[in-house]
């Protein structure tokens, strides 16, 4: 059902206090859109609770997300970016592109900036053209061809293009960060969410450590190089490319 469907019967069928918008299967298996039409009309602001007591609440009006997203002095970043990490700091916090606030988001994210300038991805397009046609090439060679699992590929075909990371290696990167993103959907759960994320954790963790030191004191112009010779503070803005942390 798409948005503009929703319908007042479809919200009317819906209970607020027995949705549980934490529960992966919902998502997979239902249809939400009625439940989001319904939050962001009568409860913009809606609270959902854990099974163990933890709280978080959901923004589902555009005004009010580009709010949250934009002021980070009143909603950080910095506590973690993933509901299993509610009531827990995040060991990456100030270290991570991801878990920072500004100044030091912005000392992070400007030396990556000029990969994607116009200029900066003409020189990756060839690359990023390469990954993609090899990625969809068994549609023409093979007798049965998954699109859905190929699409899952498509972000790493272009991330692994940009990092320069061998193409053998995309499938076990993808499901490591699924892992690692989201270790209680059964798709990606190995005995217990905590045991999948520590998995996750160690094989990217060893996987990133290996590639660093195959690459130091190599060239190139890949992001994986800029990642490793950028600097803290001020030094951020001006990278060695070519030299080792």
């Amino acid at each position: 059902m798409k948005l503009s469907a929703v319908t007042a019967a479809d919200t009317a069928a819906v209970d607020l206090s027995r949705i549980d918008l934490f529960d992966a299967a919902y998502h997979a298996d239902g249809d939400p859109h009625a439940a989001w039409a319904l939050m962001r009309e009568q409860a913009p602001l809606h609270r959902s609770e854990l099974p163990d007591g933890r709280a978080f609440f959901n923004v589902t009006r555009y005004h009010d997300v580009c709010r949250v997203l934009g002021n980070h002095r009143e909603f950080t970043s910095e506590r973690g970016s993933l509901l299993s990490q509610l009531g827990h700091d995040d060991a990456a916090s100030g270290q991570m592109l991801v878990a920072t606030d500004p100044p030091r988001h912005s000392e992070l994210r400007r030396p990556l900036n000029k990969m994607f300038t116009g200029r900066g991805l003409a020189r990756s397009e060839g690359r990023i053209r390469e990954a993609v046609r090899s990625l969809v090439s068994g549609a023409l060679d093979e007798p049965v061809w998954d699109l859905a699992r190929q699409a899952t590929m498509l972000p790493m075909a272009v991330a692994g293009a940009l990092m320069d990371l061998p193409e053998p290696d995309w499938a076990d990167l993808v499901q490591w960060t699924g892992m690692a993103a989201a270790p209680q959907d059964p798709v990606f759960t190995i005995r217990n969410p905590h045991a999948t994320l520590a998995i996750a954790h160690h094989q990217l963790f060893e996987y990133f450590a290996t590639q660093y030191e195959a690459r130091k004191g190599t060239d190139g112009d890949d992001a994986f190089r800029l990642l490793m010779t950028m600097r803290r503070g001020r030094a951020a803005r001006t990278p060695l490319v070519g030299k080792g942390l």
